[in-house]
This record gives C-alpha cells, sequence and structure tokens, in this order.
C-alpha cells in the first residue's frame, strides 16, 4: 500500500514537472509566434499585390497574433504564480490551434513549396516544443498525418517528396518521444536530489528542520524579509523536565512524546514561509515571518495550551502531572546589523527567564504569560489525565 502510494507521488511530481516545462515552452512559442507573425505582415504589406488571397491572410494573420498574445499572458500569469490550477488542457488548445493555424494557412497559400515549408515548420515545432504523452502524441500525429495525405493530395506530389515527407514526419516523431523521455529522466533525477536534500535537511523522527535545514532555509527567507523590511518572530520552546520523563518511561516513550509535540507544532505552521526545525533532544526553534509582537506572543501561547491538552502523563516528581513546554519569545524587524543568530539568542535567553519563572509559560521582553498553575484550567487537565489513566 505504501509502495502504491509512494508510486503515485511521484508520478504526481512528474506531471507537475512536465506541466511547468510545457507551459515554460508554450510562453516560449508564443512570444517567438508573436514576432513570427508580426514580420509575415510586414512582408505582407510590402507584397500584397503579388500575393494571392492576401485578405484571407490578413485576417489570418490578426487571428493568430492575437491567438500568441492570448496565450503567451495566461502562460505567464500561470508561471509567475498569479494563476493556479491545472492548465493542461490549455496547453493542448495551444498547440491544436498551432496545428489547425498553419494548416489552414497552408491551404489558403497557392505556391507549392510555401505549403511544404509551413508542413516542415509545422512537423519540427511539434517535434521540439510540447511534451507529449502516449495519447497526445498519437492526437498530434494522426493530425499531422491527416495533414500531409491531404496536401500530397491536393498537390499531386511525386513519390521523391512524399518519401521526403514521410522521412521527416518518422523523424520528427522520434525526436518527440525522445525528447519527452529525456526529460522523463532528468526529472526523475532531478527529483531524487531534492528527495535527498530534503532527507538531509529534514529530523527523522519529527519531520520537523534540522539544523543545517534550518540554515539554509534561513539564509533565504531572511534575505527576503531583509529586503521588506518585514516583522519577524523567533521563539524557542523545550520540553519541561524531559529528563524527568526519560527516566519514568524510557527513551522509546520519551521519543514519542517529542513526536506528539512536533505534531502540535506542525498544525500551528499555516506558511511555507514559516520555519519549524528541531534543535537539540528536546528543544524547537520557530521563525515566524510577517508577525507583530501580539500576534507572536498569542501563537506561543495557543501552543502551549495545545500541548498542555494533550494531557500526556508526566513524572511523578515532576511540578506538574501532564507534559507542558516552556517557550521563550522574541521580536523585531529583520534589519542589516542585525541577523536571525542574534535573534535566536534573544530567544534562548527568554527561554531561560521562562524556565526561571517555575516552568510551562511563555517568556517575552522580561514578562512571563500564560503561567499554567494548579488551578483554575489546569484542573480540567488534571481530570482528563486521570481519566485516562483509569
Amino acid at each position: 500500500m505504501k509502495e502504491q502510494k509512494r508510486k503515485k507521488t511521484t508520478r504526481s511530481m512528474y506531471w507537475k514537472r512536465v506541466q511547468r516545462e510545457n507551459v515554460r515552452r508554450m510562453l516560449l512559442t508564443s512570444v517567438c509566434f508573436c514576432i513570427l507573425f508580426l514580420l509575415c505582415a510586414i512582408v505582407l504589406r510590402i507584397n500584397s499585390e503579388q500575393i494571392i488571397n492576401a485578405k484571407i491572410l490578413w485576417v489570418l494573420l490578426v487571428l493568430e497574433e492575437a491567438y500568441a498574445m492570448t496565450f503567451g499572458w495566461r502562460a505567464y500569469r500561470w508561471l509567475s504564480g498569479e494563476r493556479r490550477g491545472n492548465i493542461q488542457l490549455e496547453v493542448s488548445g495551444f498547440w491544436i490551434i498551432f496545428e489547425t493555424v498553419l494548416i489552414v494557412g497552408a491551404l489558403v497559400a497557392g505556391d507549392t513549396f510555401f505549403k511544404l515549408v509551413v508542413y516542415w515548420i509545422m512537423t519540427a515545432v511539434l517535434a521540439i516544443g510540447p511534451l507529449y504523452n502516449n495519447r497526445e502524441f498519437l492526437t498530434s500525429l494522426a493530425v499531422q498525418i491527416v495533414a500531409l495525405v491531404v496536401l500530397i493530395i491536393c498537390q499531386k506530389l511525386g513519390m521523391q517528396t512524399i518519401i521526403y515527407l514521410a522521412a521527416n514526419q518518422l523523424m520528427c516523431g522520434i525526436i518527440s518521444r525522445q525528447g519527452y523521455y529525456n526529460f522523463l529522466r532528468r526529472a526523475e533525477d532531478a527529483e531524487a536530489i531534492d528527495t535527498a536534500k530534503t532527507l538531509s535537511e529534514t529530523d527523522p523522527m519529527t519531520k520537523l528542520l534540522n539544523r543545517r535545514g534550518l540554515e539554509r532555509r534561513i539564509e533565504r527567507m531572511w534575505n527576503i524579509c531583509l529586503r521588506s523590511n518585514k516583522k519577524v518572530a523567533v521563539i524557542m520552546i523545550d520540553i519541561d523536565n524531559f529528563k524527568k520523563y526519560n527516566d519514568s518511561f524510557g527513551h522509546l516513550e520519551g521519543d514519542n512524546c517529542i513526536r506528539k509535540v512536533s505534531e502540535q507544532i506542525h498544525n500551528m505552521i499555516r506558511k511555507k514561509s514559516e520555519l519549524a526545525a528541531r534543535v537539540g533532544g528536546e528543544e524547537f526553534v520557530i521563525f515566524l515571518p510577517d508577525m507583530d509582537k501580539a500576534q507572536a506572543l498569542n501563537w506561543a501561547i495557543k501552543l502551549k495550551e495545545n500541548v498542555e491538552k494533550l494531557c500526556i502523563q508526566q513524572a511523578d516528581s515532576n511540578f506538574l502531572p501532564i507534559v507542558s513546554i516552556s517557550v521563550g519569545v522574541t521580536w523585531g524587524y529583520a534589519r542589516k546589523n542585525g541577523s536571525f543568530a542574534q535573534m535566536q539568542e534573544q530567544a534562548d535567553e527568554a527561554l531561560y527567564g521562562a524556565k526561571k519563572s517555575g516552568r510551562a509559560c511563555v517568556y517575552m521582553e522580561e514578562n512571563c504569560y500564560g503561567k499554567t498553575r494548579t488551578t483554575g484550567k489546569i484542573q480540567g487537565y488534571y481530570e482528563k489525565a486521570f481519566r485516562s489513566l483509569g
């Protein structure tokens, strides 16, 4: 079951890479077409009296220019992130319209040589342009073969020309297939590299970032915050008296405790720009951009309460019967004369202040917040923990 899920995920990743590459090629082709159609319009303007069906060609060029600009703009918006969702239907429509336009242009033109040139251009572009899967490739090939048959019948081409065109069609088909499979192999290699990099930067037990992953990600995120002069918050977290927990319940249960706490951290991370890492046995660091002082404080208090609501039994000698955390919070603006390391050090000092204040609290700017006491709402946690123990 896991193997099938892994293969499905891998296929999905490959498909996304193929889709993005197809959109990128559609954008490049659209730009080239805009320039090409503009040049054709200039040539048509100069030699309009000598060209047969000039008015029809004018209409065709206008439609082609509008088609290229429309699809180019839509591809640009998708690549820049302004649009989301599946764009595969538009990509297929782009190439279908491309084939149709060139076939119509070839039929309107009176010169046989011009028809052959248009056909060669169409097959060459379709060979190196889109990344077709098997079904799309067969559909496109069928359209090209029909166009070839119509061209042979209408122009009454000789056998030698037919052989040349058939060989050109075969070669373009081979190039198209080879290009598709080469891209898939490159995508597979890139995916393997990304997976290895992710594994090397992820803590295997908690699935949070490790120190290496945090250092690599924070360098990029800090520069982004620096350019935008963003507010940032750094939070240090420590599981209270974790050594007592390990001594009482064993290291396996200690690992389970760390996993449960890290799950609550995962649940609190809502944006890709927010980073969470395990930097010690039971210590975690959180980086939260675009968060002011009040938001950072509320975030930390909410996390502390969520961990306590798990009602994980603590050692009998602990000051609380359930597992709790101490949290140190610092906040400020990303400055050139500052760094994440400095803010992390400040958060670590705040964490030390939380421990000095009796643990199970959030410490920020020399003030203690949300301290858990043995009265009030903690009574509900006691009762729930005792019921779970029978």
